[in-house]
């Protein structure tokens, strides 16, 4: 699936530089397989993408029955820095110095941070992401709010629409 998808780059807005690398394959209950790629851009994984393809097995021959995901244009895109302004040391102890504004009675810790690729509507940024994780003595919130912005850390997509049924949430005990 993986070949396809590189194959008719055009189609699925694929560099010619970028591959796609395999991330995950599981089989459900009825027997459908699940293989999923991730877009890599100069070698760095692009936030958001992944594309999985389902097959079936069909007398010992695998069909495809569903190809679906989000891949990224990035032709398209300008990309903002091909290096990123922090070390991956210093981006772990940034955000574990904000988490800890937050909740200053806490104990954190902070995985090594992944470096990814967050396209936006005209720009590809690269970034990190950093796991922060810890127990608030309080057992309060470890949410972390930057100066002027509530909840950003880790909110990079916001949904450009919600859908609510009203007739539905009344019914909701």
């Amino acid at each position: 699936m993986r070949d396809i998808c590189l194959r008719y780059r055009a189609l699925f807005g694929v560099a010619g530089t970028d591959t796609l690398d395999y991330d995950d394959s599981t089989t459900d209950t009825l027997g459908l397989r699940h293989i999923s790629y991730v877009q890599q851009h100069a070698g760095v994984t692009v936030w958001g993408s992944r594309i999985v393809a389902h097959l079936r097995n069909e007398a010992g021959t695998m069909q495809l029955v569903r190809l679906h995901g989000h891949l990224f244009p990035l032709p398209m895109l300008t990309a903002n820095s091909a290096q990123p302004s922090l070390s991956a040391e210093a981006a772990r102890q940034q955000a574990l110095a904000a988490a800890r504004l937050r909740v200053p009675a806490s104990s954190l810790s902070g995985r090594t941070p992944a470096i990814y690729y967050l396209p936006t509507d005209s720009e590809l940024f690269l970034v990190y992401r950093v796991e922060v994780y810890g127990q608030s003595e309080d057992n309060g919130p470890t949410s972390v709010n930057l100066p002027g912005a509530k909840n950003m850390i880790g909110a990079f997509w916001q949904p450009r629409l919600v859908l609510a049924d009203i007739s539905t949430l009344r019914t909701l005990p």
